[in-house]
């Protein structure tokens, strides 16, 4: 799956890339409240989207079908 793609599905999962503290080998976001997420790779991200369960289902719908559309 391609980056942006997963930049898509991070967004709407309420997580945007921190383009001046990410580097390769280091993605970092922040979310609502202060909250932050660290990965090593794109495909860390994907396995995280993949296998989160959002609180809220419009959520877990929007995230899903920028995820099946890159398929």
């Amino acid at each position: 799956m391609n980056d942006m793609t997963l930049l898509e599905a991070m967004n709407e999962a309420g997580y945007w890339l921190d383009s001046f503290q990410s580097y390769e080998g280091y993605l970092r976001f922040s979310g609502d409240y202060g909250t932050r997420m660290t990965f090593e790779s794109w495909e860390e991200v994907e396995d995280w989207l993949r296998g989160v369960v959002f609180d809220d289902p419009e959520v877990s719908d929007r995230v899903e079908r920028i995820m099946h559309r890159a398929w």
